[in-house]
């Protein structure tokens, strides 16, 4: 059975303005790459309205940290009211999307120890209480690997939307 630890729970990012959705997804798949994480794909759904849409993804990322620990985090992007406009951005004008969007993520660190029982069940149950409530170094070290992730890709995110903040300059007219 797989005990599940909330690191970091509901953090969120919010944004409304211009932006692209490829862009936006791109960054987050050469992310986890870059990181050595797999992802997984739970939701992808498009709302589609006479003028506006919607979307709503849910991502898992994951990857090994041992092999019984394993780190994962789930990345919720909802986006609405999304249309496309033309933006005049950095002096050129581009097509891009307009709306608002809320990232919310979820660190998350699983241990499974089915399996390991069935060698000597003494030691791990003296290893895995011993972890647990007397000395918990392991486990507090890969808390912050998981917040640490966690923080550099909310950090990525928010600077990939911030460069196309439009300034008062920049608004076309």
């Amino acid at each position: 059975m797989v005990e599940k630890k909330y690191v970091v729970e509901n953090k969120q990012l919010l944004y409304e303005g211009p932006f692209s959705v490829p862009e936006l997804y791109d960054t987050i798949l050469q992310w986890a790459g870059e990181k050595g994480m797999e992802e997984e794909i739970k939701v992808k759904r498009e709302f589609v309205e006479e003028k506006r849409r919607a979307r709503e993804w849910i991502l898992e990322l994951w990857r090994e940290l041992q092999h019984h620990i394993r780190e994962v985090l789930r990345v919720r992007v909802l986006m609405k009211n999304v249309t496309q406009e033309k933006v005049k951005l950095h002096g050129k004008l581009q097509t891009l999307d307009k709306g608002e969007v809320l990232i919310n993520f979820d660190g998350i660190l699983e241990t499974d120890w089915e399996g390991k029982w069935e060698q000597k069940p003494i030691v791990y149950f003296l290893k895995f209480t011993f972890e647990r409530y007397i000395y918990k170094y392991t486990q507090r070290k890969y808390d912050n690997n998981v917040a640490a992730d966690l923080q550099s890709l909310h950090d990525t995110l928010n600077k990939v939307l911030s460069k196309y903040r439009v300034r008062p300059t920049d608004k076309p007219g």
